[in-house]
Protein backbone atom coordinates (compact mmCIF):
# COMPACT_ATOMS: atom_id res chain seq x y z
CA UNK A 1 0.00 0.00 0.00
CA UNK A 2 1.04 3.39 -1.14
CA UNK A 3 1.00 5.95 2.34
CA UNK A 4 1.13 9.25 0.66
CA UNK A 5 0.80 12.52 2.86
CA UNK A 6 -1.69 15.27 1.80
CA UNK A 7 -1.06 17.42 -0.08
CA UNK A 8 -1.12 21.71 0.77
CA UNK A 9 -4.20 22.02 -1.13
CA UNK A 10 -6.06 19.13 0.77
CA UNK A 11 -4.86 20.70 3.98
CA UNK A 12 -5.76 24.45 4.24
CA UNK A 13 -4.48 25.22 7.85
CA UNK A 14 -4.20 29.42 8.54
CA UNK A 15 -0.30 30.33 9.23
CA UNK A 16 0.26 31.58 12.22
CA UNK A 17 2.84 34.33 12.61
CA UNK A 18 4.26 33.86 16.17
CA UNK A 19 5.69 37.36 16.19
CA UNK A 20 2.64 38.05 15.73
CA UNK A 21 1.16 36.40 18.06
CA UNK A 22 3.54 37.68 20.63
CA UNK A 23 2.59 40.87 19.84
CA UNK A 24 -0.85 40.43 20.34
CA UNK A 25 -0.48 38.60 23.74
CA UNK A 26 1.91 41.01 25.10
CA UNK A 27 -0.58 44.09 23.70
CA UNK A 28 -3.41 42.67 25.86
CA UNK A 29 -1.20 41.76 28.80
CA UNK A 30 -2.15 45.37 30.50
CA UNK A 31 -4.75 46.09 32.69
CA UNK A 32 -5.03 49.39 31.59
CA UNK A 33 -5.36 48.22 27.73
CA UNK A 34 -8.18 45.70 28.74
CA UNK A 35 -10.20 48.20 30.74
CA UNK A 36 -9.78 49.76 27.12
CA UNK A 37 -10.88 47.08 25.10
CA UNK A 38 -13.77 46.58 27.61
CA UNK A 39 -15.48 50.67 27.00
CA UNK A 40 -14.78 50.76 23.60
CA UNK A 41 -17.51 47.16 23.75
CA UNK A 42 -20.16 50.03 22.83
CA UNK A 43 -18.93 52.81 20.71
CA UNK A 44 -15.84 54.46 19.12
CA UNK A 45 -13.84 57.17 20.94
CA UNK A 46 -11.16 59.97 20.16
CA UNK A 47 -7.75 60.42 21.94
CA UNK A 48 -8.99 62.70 23.92
CA UNK A 49 -12.06 61.62 25.23
CA UNK A 50 -10.23 58.48 26.19
CA UNK A 51 -7.45 60.76 28.06
CA UNK A 52 -10.15 61.92 30.31
CA UNK A 53 -12.25 58.48 30.62
CA UNK A 54 -8.98 56.86 32.37
CA UNK A 55 -7.53 60.04 33.61
CA UNK A 56 -4.40 59.72 31.37
CA UNK A 57 -2.11 61.79 29.60
CA UNK A 58 -1.88 62.18 25.68
CA UNK A 59 1.49 60.86 25.32
CA UNK A 60 0.26 57.64 27.73
CA UNK A 61 -2.78 57.18 26.04
CA UNK A 62 -1.83 57.72 22.50
CA UNK A 63 1.28 54.95 23.06
CA UNK A 64 -1.35 52.12 24.33
CA UNK A 65 -3.55 52.95 21.26
CA UNK A 66 -0.49 52.33 19.25
CA UNK A 67 0.30 49.02 20.53
CA UNK A 68 -3.59 47.57 20.69
CA UNK A 69 -4.18 48.97 16.89
CA UNK A 70 -0.36 47.81 15.70
CA UNK A 71 -1.56 44.12 16.92
CA UNK A 72 -4.33 44.47 15.70
CA UNK A 73 -7.33 44.85 18.51
CA UNK A 74 -8.01 48.49 17.32
CA UNK A 75 -8.75 50.05 14.46
CA UNK A 76 -9.19 53.99 13.56
CA UNK A 77 -11.70 55.94 11.85
CA UNK A 78 -11.52 59.08 10.59
CA UNK A 79 -14.09 61.80 10.90
CA UNK A 80 -13.15 64.51 9.47
CA UNK A 81 -9.87 66.12 10.88
CA UNK A 82 -10.76 64.00 13.96
CA UNK A 83 -9.27 60.09 14.49
CA UNK A 84 -11.90 57.80 16.66
CA UNK A 85 -10.17 54.09 17.99
CA UNK A 86 -12.81 51.16 18.01
CA UNK A 87 -12.40 47.68 18.28
CA UNK A 88 -11.15 45.72 15.26
CA UNK A 89 -14.24 44.92 13.55
CA UNK A 90 -13.12 42.78 10.12
CA UNK A 91 -11.38 39.70 11.72
CA UNK A 92 -12.77 37.43 9.39
CA UNK A 93 -9.52 36.59 7.54
CA UNK A 94 -7.30 37.17 10.34
CA UNK A 95 -5.70 34.40 11.36
CA UNK A 96 -5.39 35.15 14.78
CA UNK A 97 -8.98 35.51 15.26
CA UNK A 98 -10.42 32.89 17.34
CA UNK A 99 -7.74 33.98 20.32
CA UNK A 100 -9.14 38.06 19.77
CA UNK A 101 -12.91 36.96 19.75
CA UNK A 102 -12.15 35.09 22.91
CA UNK A 103 -10.15 38.11 24.39
CA UNK A 104 -13.28 40.42 23.28
CA UNK A 105 -15.71 37.93 24.60
CA UNK A 106 -13.81 37.95 28.40
CA UNK A 107 -13.04 41.13 28.31
CA UNK A 108 -17.13 41.92 27.36
CA UNK A 109 -17.33 39.91 31.26
CA UNK A 110 -15.58 42.21 33.40
CA UNK A 111 -16.79 45.47 35.00
CA UNK A 112 -15.12 48.83 34.82
CA UNK A 113 -14.14 50.55 37.60
CA UNK A 114 -16.66 52.51 39.12
CA UNK A 115 -15.02 55.90 38.61
CA UNK A 116 -13.93 54.96 35.09
CA UNK A 117 -17.72 54.24 34.19
CA UNK A 118 -19.08 57.45 35.71
CA UNK A 119 -16.33 59.55 33.19
CA UNK A 120 -17.49 57.26 30.45
CA UNK A 121 -20.90 58.15 30.92
CA UNK A 122 -19.81 61.70 31.42
CA UNK A 123 -18.49 61.62 27.90
CA UNK A 124 -22.09 60.33 26.17
CA UNK A 125 -23.69 63.03 28.22
CA UNK A 126 -21.19 65.69 26.96
CA UNK A 127 -21.53 64.59 23.42
CA UNK A 128 -25.34 64.42 23.80
CA UNK A 129 -25.85 67.60 25.03
CA UNK A 130 -24.06 69.33 22.32
CA UNK A 131 -26.75 67.88 19.82
CA UNK A 132 -29.14 69.07 22.12
CA UNK A 133 -28.31 72.15 22.65
CA UNK A 134 -28.48 73.04 18.67
CA UNK A 135 -32.10 71.80 18.49
CA UNK A 136 -32.67 73.70 21.37
CA UNK A 137 -31.64 76.66 19.22
CA UNK A 138 -32.54 75.89 15.89
CA UNK A 139 -35.83 73.78 16.25
CA UNK A 140 -37.49 76.55 14.27
CA UNK A 141 -35.11 76.41 11.59
CA UNK A 142 -34.95 72.62 11.67
CA UNK A 143 -36.35 72.05 8.52
CA UNK A 144 -34.19 74.92 6.62
CA UNK A 145 -31.12 73.31 8.20
CA UNK A 146 -32.17 69.63 7.42
CA UNK A 147 -32.67 71.00 3.63
CA UNK A 148 -29.57 71.50 3.32
CA UNK A 149 -28.90 67.72 3.25
CA UNK A 150 -31.82 66.26 2.38
CA UNK A 151 -35.40 67.17 2.68
CA UNK A 152 -38.33 64.99 3.36
CA UNK A 153 -39.78 65.09 0.30
CA UNK A 154 -36.15 63.92 -1.65
CA UNK A 155 -36.95 60.51 0.26
CA UNK A 156 -40.27 60.15 2.22
CA UNK A 157 -42.38 58.63 -0.35
CA UNK A 158 -39.87 56.03 -1.41
CA UNK A 159 -39.29 55.32 2.40
CA UNK A 160 -43.34 55.00 2.55
CA UNK A 161 -44.15 52.91 -0.08
CA UNK A 162 -41.48 49.98 1.93
CA UNK A 163 -42.85 51.33 5.12
CA UNK A 164 -46.84 50.18 3.81
CA UNK A 165 -45.23 46.62 2.37
CA UNK A 166 -44.30 45.30 5.72
CA UNK A 167 -46.24 43.22 7.89
CA UNK A 168 -47.76 44.53 11.10
CA UNK A 169 -50.22 42.98 13.46
CA UNK A 170 -54.17 44.53 13.72
CA UNK A 171 -53.12 46.29 16.87
CA UNK A 172 -49.98 47.59 15.04
CA UNK A 173 -47.43 49.39 17.23
CA UNK A 174 -44.76 52.10 15.72
CA UNK A 175 -41.97 53.76 17.41
CA UNK A 176 -40.19 56.97 15.99
CA UNK A 177 -37.03 57.86 17.58
CA UNK A 178 -36.13 61.89 17.36
CA UNK A 179 -39.32 62.27 14.59
CA UNK A 180 -38.17 65.91 13.78
CA UNK A 181 -40.64 67.69 12.35
CA UNK A 182 -43.14 65.05 12.48
CA UNK A 183 -43.60 64.05 9.08
CA UNK A 184 -42.88 60.41 9.61
CA UNK A 185 -45.10 60.21 12.53
CA UNK A 186 -48.44 61.08 9.91
CA UNK A 187 -46.94 58.30 7.34
CA UNK A 188 -46.83 55.81 9.93
CA UNK A 189 -50.40 57.23 11.13
CA UNK A 190 -51.66 55.83 7.97
CA UNK A 191 -50.50 51.92 8.83
CA UNK A 192 -50.27 51.64 11.94
CA UNK A 193 -52.49 51.45 15.10
CA UNK A 194 -50.84 53.25 17.45
CA UNK A 195 -47.46 55.57 16.83
CA UNK A 196 -44.79 56.70 19.62
CA UNK A 197 -42.51 59.76 18.51
CA UNK A 198 -39.09 59.47 21.13
CA UNK A 199 -37.42 63.07 21.17
CA UNK A 200 -35.17 64.25 23.50
CA UNK A 201 -35.70 67.98 22.68
CA UNK A 202 -39.07 69.44 24.05
CA UNK A 203 -38.40 71.75 21.50
CA UNK A 204 -38.15 69.60 18.67
CA UNK A 205 -41.29 67.55 20.00
CA UNK A 206 -42.83 71.23 19.80
CA UNK A 207 -42.42 71.05 16.03
CA UNK A 208 -43.62 67.70 15.57
CA UNK A 209 -46.58 68.53 17.94
CA UNK A 210 -47.91 71.38 15.32
CA UNK A 211 -47.35 68.63 12.44
CA UNK A 212 -49.69 65.85 14.10
CA UNK A 213 -51.98 68.19 15.96
CA UNK A 214 -54.64 66.27 17.48
CA UNK A 215 -54.05 62.81 15.83
CA UNK A 216 -55.06 60.81 18.80
CA UNK A 217 -53.00 57.80 17.73
CA UNK A 218 -49.92 59.46 17.40
CA UNK A 219 -48.48 59.63 21.15
CA UNK A 220 -45.14 62.13 21.70
CA UNK A 221 -42.81 61.39 24.34
CA UNK A 222 -40.12 63.31 26.08
CA UNK A 223 -36.79 61.02 26.51
CA UNK A 224 -33.50 60.17 25.25
CA UNK A 225 -33.74 58.22 22.11
CA UNK A 226 -31.28 55.83 23.50
CA UNK A 227 -33.32 54.78 26.43
CA UNK A 228 -35.84 51.79 26.33
CA UNK A 229 -39.66 52.60 26.79
CA UNK A 230 -41.51 51.18 29.39
CA UNK A 231 -43.21 49.57 26.05
CA UNK A 232 -42.92 46.54 24.10
CA UNK A 233 -44.19 44.27 21.26
CA UNK A 234 -43.23 47.00 18.15
CA UNK A 235 -43.97 45.88 15.00
CA UNK A 236 -41.72 48.81 14.14
CA UNK A 237 -39.14 50.87 15.22
CA UNK A 238 -37.86 53.78 12.80
CA UNK A 239 -34.42 55.90 12.92
CA UNK A 240 -34.78 58.72 10.24
CA UNK A 241 -32.03 60.77 9.64
CA UNK A 242 -30.92 60.29 13.82
CA UNK A 243 -27.85 58.35 14.45
CA UNK A 244 -25.63 61.10 12.88
CA UNK A 245 -27.33 63.25 16.01
CA UNK A 246 -27.10 60.72 18.99
CA UNK A 247 -23.95 59.80 21.19
CA UNK A 248 -24.19 56.34 21.10
CA UNK A 249 -25.42 55.25 17.68
CA UNK A 250 -25.12 51.65 18.99
CA UNK A 251 -27.11 52.30 21.70
CA UNK A 252 -30.14 53.54 20.09
CA UNK A 253 -29.62 50.11 17.74
CA UNK A 254 -29.86 48.43 20.89
CA UNK A 255 -33.03 50.13 22.38
CA UNK A 256 -34.86 49.84 19.28
CA UNK A 257 -34.05 45.95 19.08
CA UNK A 258 -35.27 45.87 22.37
CA UNK A 259 -38.80 47.55 21.34
CA UNK A 260 -39.37 45.16 18.42
CA UNK A 261 -41.78 41.83 18.84
CA UNK A 262 -40.76 38.74 17.50
CA UNK A 263 -41.67 39.72 13.56
CA UNK A 264 -40.43 43.46 14.14
CA UNK A 265 -38.93 45.64 11.91
CA UNK A 266 -35.79 48.28 12.07
CA UNK A 267 -36.30 50.79 9.20
CA UNK A 268 -32.94 53.21 9.32
CA UNK A 269 -32.91 55.84 7.36
CA UNK A 270 -29.20 57.50 7.34
CA UNK A 271 -26.57 59.48 5.49
CA UNK A 272 -23.56 57.57 4.19
CA UNK A 273 -20.23 58.11 5.29
CA UNK A 274 -19.04 61.97 3.75
CA UNK A 275 -16.55 64.00 4.36
CA UNK A 276 -18.30 67.50 4.71
CA UNK A 277 -17.13 68.83 8.10
CA UNK A 278 -19.56 71.97 7.62
CA UNK A 279 -22.60 69.79 8.79
CA UNK A 280 -21.63 69.36 12.44
CA UNK A 281 -21.89 73.31 12.52
CA UNK A 282 -25.28 73.76 10.61
CA UNK A 283 -26.75 70.76 11.17
CA UNK A 284 -25.91 69.76 14.62
CA UNK A 285 -23.99 66.51 13.36
CA UNK A 286 -21.78 64.68 15.66
CA UNK A 287 -21.25 61.71 13.22
CA UNK A 288 -20.54 62.11 9.14
CA UNK A 289 -22.76 59.55 8.51
CA UNK A 290 -21.91 56.25 8.05
CA UNK A 291 -20.64 52.86 6.30
CA UNK A 292 -23.60 50.30 5.97
CA UNK A 293 -20.95 47.38 7.49
CA UNK A 294 -21.10 49.75 10.52
CA UNK A 295 -24.81 49.69 10.82
CA UNK A 296 -25.46 45.78 9.55
CA UNK A 297 -22.35 44.77 12.58
CA UNK A 298 -24.61 46.69 15.14
CA UNK A 299 -28.22 45.20 13.97
CA UNK A 300 -26.40 42.44 13.24
CA UNK A 301 -25.30 42.16 17.17
CA UNK A 302 -28.49 42.91 18.62
CA UNK A 303 -30.45 40.20 16.80
CA UNK A 304 -31.54 42.47 13.45
CA UNK A 305 -30.61 40.60 9.95
CA UNK A 306 -30.67 42.28 6.75
CA UNK A 307 -34.35 42.57 5.38
CA UNK A 308 -33.18 45.26 2.59
CA UNK A 309 -31.20 48.09 1.47
CA UNK A 310 -31.54 50.82 -0.49
CA UNK A 311 -29.00 53.86 -2.00
CA UNK A 312 -31.08 57.09 -2.74
CA UNK A 313 -28.46 60.09 -4.51
CA UNK A 314 -28.92 63.49 -3.22
CA UNK A 315 -27.92 66.90 -4.12
CA UNK A 316 -24.67 68.21 -2.83
CA UNK A 317 -22.52 65.22 -3.35
CA UNK A 318 -24.76 63.24 0.08
CA UNK A 319 -26.00 59.90 0.04
CA UNK A 320 -29.29 58.36 1.90
CA UNK A 321 -29.33 54.36 2.80
CA UNK A 322 -32.16 53.09 3.65
CA UNK A 323 -32.16 50.02 6.01
CA UNK A 324 -35.01 47.26 6.82
CA UNK A 325 -33.56 45.02 9.10
CA UNK A 326 -36.21 42.29 11.11
CA UNK A 327 -35.83 40.68 14.28
CA UNK A 328 -34.06 36.99 14.78
CA UNK A 329 -36.08 35.39 16.73
CA UNK A 330 -33.84 33.11 17.20
CA UNK A 331 -30.16 34.67 18.63
CA UNK A 332 -28.38 31.50 17.98
CA UNK A 333 -28.34 31.83 14.36
CA UNK A 334 -27.41 35.24 14.24
CA UNK A 335 -23.52 35.08 12.92
CA UNK A 336 -21.00 37.23 15.59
Amino acid sequence: MNMTSPSAEAVQTPSIDTAKLAQLCKASADPLRLDILRALRDGSFGVMELCKIFDAKQSGMSHHLKVMATAGLLETRKEGNSIFYRRTTNLEQHALKPLIDTLFTSVDQTVLPASIQQRLNETYEERAQVSLQFFEKNASRFREQQDLIASWKDYGAFTSSLISELVHTANGLAVEFGPGTGEMLLELAQTYQQVIGVDSSEEMLGQASDTVKDIESIELVHADASETLNRSGADLVVSNMVLHHVPAPEQLIESAAALLNEQGYLLITELCAHDQKWTREHCGDLWLGFEQSDIDRWANSFGLIPESQQFLALRNGFQIQVLIYRKQTDIGQVSQ
